[in-house]
């Protein structure tokens, strides 16, 4: 199967909310979704919580499913049944269950193995593939999901208001297998003090930003980078396409310089009234002429002459100084680059250090 180029997609995006409990991971979640989902957009709440995510109904509308066994195949069923009911937005809380709950990971495991005679590497070999086909389930993009994971808890020694130490509850990582978080494209610690911290993501603007509450603006706004991010692949790939068709003309027409003998090209020259103006280059007018120079080289030179006169340079000489020393300037901008089309932004590179050096010549006059 051939390798073929990277085309954007209509994504979605997969949230992790990691915490200690009472970090305010649920109400996130909910605030974060509708964010996501816009005002109109269905959301569907898997709970394996106790169905504790019900106190926030008044203030959130979503549908409702609890986890009863927390066994993976409950969430991968789960998670295909909001998709095929085409809801916006699915919240798990917590996939944490889904790892150490009564039904999950670790106990098949530790079931597996005792069938086995206590081989857990036999067990593993039937629990992983599960593993994987639950996080198949999440990233997949028929819907945005967040999903909310308790943090392994450790306890700190702070310096508290009345300046004694005082312990502090903060969370590690997920509980859940180890690099779990980097199936997301955002995975942030919910802290204490309900703050989102981001430990990971693929919007630029989010990376390592902490953030007081992840509230509906912030969904909105992790909306927005991904519709905004995919406009500006399209643009991309439809750049790169059409330099691949040109490219390929060219090497069909076996000269690199135009695409074919018929084909014009033009070299553009932006005046400063801010007009652009441009000279067909075709075949016939691509022929140098008895001086050596090709026709649309002269018109290039008239052109540069011209915009040098509106600098100031005073001269003839000084004109012509500042053409020849533009075109010779290092770092490519050769006669290759003015045959491609010279345009008075790329001039402007060359003007800077050359109109000093031929001022320090002869002085420029208005």
């Amino acid at each position: 199967m051939p390798f073929i180029k990277a085309a954007p997609d209509n994504a979605k995006i997969h949230i992790a909310l990691i915490g200690p409990t009472g970090s305010g991971k649920t109400y996130s979640a909910l605030r974060l979704a509708r964010g996501l989902a816009g005002p109109d957009g269905k959301i569907a709440f898997l709970d394996s919580e106790k169905g504790r995510a019900k106190v926030y109904s008044k203030r959130f509308s979503f549908d409702h499913q609890n986890i009863v066994t927390a066994n993976p195949h409950e969430y991968i069923d789960a998670i295909h049944e909001a998709e095929d009911a085409g809801y916006a937005v699915l919240i798990i809380d917590s996939l944490s269950h889904a790892w150490v709950g009564k039904q999950g990971a670790l106990a098949l495991v530790d079931e597996g193995s005792k069938r086995s005679g206590g081989n857990k590497f036999a067990a593993w070999s039937d629990v992983t593939p599960l593993q994987s086909q639950l996080v198949e389930a999440i990233t997949s993009e028929k819907m945005h999901v967040i999903c909310t994971m308790r943090a392994k808890m450790e306890y700190v020694l702070e310096p508290g208001a009345n300046g004694k130490m005082a312990p502090r509850k903060v969370g590690l990582g997920p509980v859940q297998r180890d690099g779990i978080e980097y199936e997301f494209d955002v995975a942030a610690m919910i802290d204490g003090d309900h703050n989102f911290i981001v430990i990971k993501t693929v919007f630029e603007s989010l990376d390592g930003k902490l953030i007081p509450k992840a509230d509906e603006k912030l969904g909105a706004a992790m909306l927005k980078f991904l519709v905004e991010e995919r406009k500006a692949d399209a643009a991309s790939l439809e750049k790169s396409k059409r330099e691949d068709a040109e490219a390929a003309d060219r090497a069909a027409s076996g000269n690199a310089g135009t695409k074919g003998s018929k084909i014009e090209r033009e070299a553009k020259s932006k005046p400063t009234n801010g007009e652009a103006k441009s000279v067909p280059i075709t075949a016939s007018n691509a022929a140098p002429t008895a001086d050596g120079d090709k026709p649309w080289q002269k018109w290039q030179q008239i052109q540069m002459s011209k915009f040098a006169e509106k600098l100031g340079f005073p001269s003839d000489d000084a004109r012509h100084e500042f053409i020849m020393s533009a075109l010779k300037v290092p770092d490519g901008f050769t006669w290759e680059a003015v045959k491609a089309g010279m345009t008075m932004d790329q001039a402007q590179v060359v003007i800077n250090a050359m109109r000093a050096a031929i001022n320090a010549k002869q002085p420029a006059t208005k």
